[in-house]
Parts: structure tokens; C-alpha cells; sequence
């Protein structure tokens, strides 16, 4: 093999290798991309979750202090806690899929 077949083989590999390089940094680039939506996507849930678990406290208190004094109110206020509890096993259930 002549020294032109020689350096015409080493041009077709370092751009065969450019190529492949700049579809890595594209990769790269959307990977990234996708890393900071779900990023976004895990701290709305997690702030989700706070709201949703604050609510369920105050839903339990008022519950302890209703008492058995009015069983209507306390039926309402035991829907609105399995409503809660409900929607935080949604976001856990979502939280461990990503």
C-alpha cells in the first residue's frame, strides 16, 4: 500500500470519526435537555407532594377534633383524606415510573 492509499485511509477514518463525534454531542445535547425537563417534572411532583401531604395534616387534624361530634362533617372530612391519600400514592406511583 502506497503512502496516498496510506493517508487517504486515515482522512476517510478521522471523518468517519468526526461524524460520529458530533452525533454523540447532539445525543449529548438531548440527553441533557431531557435531564433538566424531568428535573422540572420530579420538583413540581415533589412540591405536589408537600402540598398534598400538608393537606392531608390538616385534614387528619380536623378530623381528631371533630371527633365524633358531627358523623356528617366527619365523613366528609374521611373522603377528602382517602381523596388525598389517593392523589399522593398517584405522584409516589409516577415518581417511582422516572
Amino acid at each position: 500500500m502506497d503512502l496516498q492509499a496510506q493517508i487517504a485511509q486515515i482522512e476517510t477514518k478521522i471523518r468517519l470519526l468526526s461524524s460520529k463525534l458530533n452525533d454523540l454531542r447532539v445525543e449529548n445535547n438531548s440527553l441533557k435537555e431531557e435531564n433538566e425537563r424531568l428535573n422540572v417534572e420530579k420538583a413540581e411532583q415533589n412540591a405536589k407532594i408537600g402540598v398534598l401531604t400538608h393537606k392531608l395534616e390538616e385534614t387528619q387534624r380536623a378530623l381528631e377534633q371533630q371527633g365524633k361530634g358531627e358523623p356528617q362533617a366527619a365523613e366528609e372530612l374521611r373522603g377528602q383524606l382517602n381523596q388525598y391519600i389517593s392523589e399522593l400514592d398517584d405522584v409516589i406511583e409516577w415518581l417511582q415510573e422516572n
